[in-house]
């Protein structure tokens, strides 16, 4: 019973296309899932905190995907700061940088986060 319930929420999370973005119910299985994606990420690294976090938003959210979020969840569009996502992605920064701070954290996604439409095919331009 509990196997088929697990499936459907992934069957459900695969339709979504959100990728690990969604938030997971459950405190045993938010936290080996939480620790699973942080050691996945680990292995993206880079230079510096503002370099490790561009990249692992790259390879861990499509530009479509992006294009639903913004830092807070302001419009219609969904809240960054609130996913299990970003507290993966923290986690991994934090581990391999020392000094990182959340302020540092959510500047480089509130910069990295609204050009998501460009990098998905441009924005239409404005008729006049």
């Amino acid at each position: 019973m509990e196997e088929e319930e697990e499936e459907e929420e992934e069957e459900q999370e695969k339709e979504e296309g959100n990728r690990g973005a969604r938030a997971v119910t459950g405190g045993e299985k938010k936290k080996h899932s939480t620790d699973s994606q942080v050691s996945k990420f680990a292995a993206v690294g880079g230079g510096t905190p503002e370099t490790t976090i561009r990249r692992i938003l790259q390879s861990s959210l499509t530009n479509e995907l992006a294009c639903q979020f913004n830092w807070a969840g302001k419009g219609c569009k969904r809240p960054f700061k609130d996913t299990i996502l970003k507290d993966c992605i923290f986690a991994t920064g934090c581990q391999q940088h020392k000094g990182l701070t959340l302020l540092t954290f959510s500047d480089v996604v509130m910069k990295w986060l609204p050009y998501a439409p460009k990098r998905e095919g441009g924005i239409p331009r404005k008729k006049n």
